[in-house]
């Protein structure tokens, strides 16, 4: 644990750079133009790409997650315009799923937004916009989470009112549909 955490802070405090931060604000402002927010990641980096789907959807409902387990992908593959942006993610061992999907937006003039390892990945053949992110491990992805929060953040600075609204329809639901436990219902259960 103690090391895990070590690499965790070490990774951190490397994670920071100026340019980083430019590049992390160029890509909020092109997936907050999109008409679509398409998310992509396979196999280890599934998680990740749901976590950020899942957060981002909860402020905009133009966001879709791409799984290489769906019969259907064709299907919602075809609505895809120039409008729409793909947020990919990969690291070694690169998925072809994932490099296919990327050319697939690229052959459509999409806008593509790539978060991998490094220059030399074959994600960046196809991504306008470029985060390098370094991870110890592949399925540590302490730095990752950390670059998806910040572009989650900087993509709510768009537009509050209307994520704001989206957040308090979301809780009026979440209560009518009793989706969370309230502390009572679990101290009864004692």
């Amino acid at each position: 644990l103690k090391d895990q955490i070590r690499d965790a802070e070490n990774d951190l405090d490397e994670l920071y750079s100026y340019e980083l931060n430019e590049v992390l604000e160029q890509d909020s402002q092109t997936l907050s133009k999109a008409k679509r927010i398409y998310v992509l990641g396979s196999r280890t980096t599934f998680a990740v790409a749901y976590y950020f789907y899942f957060s981002l959807n909860r402020i905009m409902e133009n966001v879709y997650l791409i799984d290489n387990r769906n019969d259907d992908l064709s299907i919602r593959l075809q609505y895809v315009t120039k409008d729409d942006v793909l947020l990919a993610i990969t690291y070694p061992k690169y998925t072809g799923f994932t490099l296919k999907i990327a050319k697939f937006f690229k052959d459509q003039g999409c806008k593509i937004v790539g978060i991998t390892d490094r220059y030399t990945s074959p994600l960046t053949r196809y991504a306008d916009h470029l985060l390098i992110v370094k991870n110890m491990l592949k399925i540590y992805f302490v730095t990752t989470f950390t670059i998806i929060n910040s572009l989650i953040i900087l993509v709510g600075r768009y537009n509050p009112q209307a994520h704001i609204a989206m957040f308090d329809e979301e809780n009026e639901i979440t209560s009518r549909l009793g989706v969370y436990a309230q502390e009572k219902d679990t101290l009864d259960q004692r």
